[in-house]
């Protein structure tokens, strides 16, 4: 595998910064792997392919080198072994610290085991209800506004004059508009639901 085939343009002679950075690259390479294989076999469990996280790290490396010594222009990075080696470490380090971010998480959730002893996990009539609030959600977006607001309020225990005052109705207007709304939707719920296409 050719980790600096970045460096080697086809069909064309590479440019001033790209043939500086390949002879750097050449003496580079060796140093950074053997930093990845350590590295990367500290973490738990170790990386096994560690050859091809490094290789991609390193290609990144050499991108942002390169782009470095573009923008530069006639100034030049007075060692430039020390950077692209300094910025592999640094890419590598913050994928060492991702990684261990992962697998700390994945660590903390619950294994199979944990989730069967839950006592929801042994209830099967949590589906049902899952089904039955999906279901009056879908309903209820089918119902007015008026009914939608109405049925918060009478929820937040508002009494039939309150909620009545907050339409300008009187208590039995109000209770009456929302019974009917109640009809509304318990015709709805027993409404098959729609299948694509608009039949039934």
């Amino acid at each position: 595998m050719d980790e600096n085939w970045l460096l080697r343009p086809a069909g064309r002679p590479p440019t001033g910064n790209e043939a500086q950075l390949l002879e750097t690259a050449n003496r580079v390479w060796p140093s950074a792997l053997a930093l990845a294989r350590k590295r990367l076999s500290e973490l738990t469990p170790p990386e096994p392919a560690f050859e091809s996280v490094a290789t991609e790290i390193w290609e990144q490396s050499l991108r942002s080198v390169l782009g470095t010594m573009e923008k530069l222009g006639e100034g030049k990075i007075s060692d430039l072994d020390a950077y692209l080696f300094a910025i592999f470490s640094n890419r590598l380090n913050r994928y060492l610290s991702k990684e261990r971010r992962r697998q700390r998480t994945i660590q903390l959730l619950p294994s199979m085991e944990e989730l069967a002893q839950l006592k929801g996990a042994q209830d099967p009539s949590w589906v049902d209800k899952i089904e039955s609030g999906i279901l009056l959600k879908e309903a209820l977006a089918r119902t007015d506004e008026w009914f939608r607001v109405t049925a918060w309020y009478y929820s937040q225990r508002y009494s039939w004059p309150e909620i009545g005052r907050l339409f300008g109705l009187t208590k039995e207007q109000a209770r009456k508009r929302f019974e009917y709304g109640i009809q509304k939707l318990r015709k709805l719920l027993r409404e098959p639901p729609e299948k694509p296409g608009g039949q039934q």
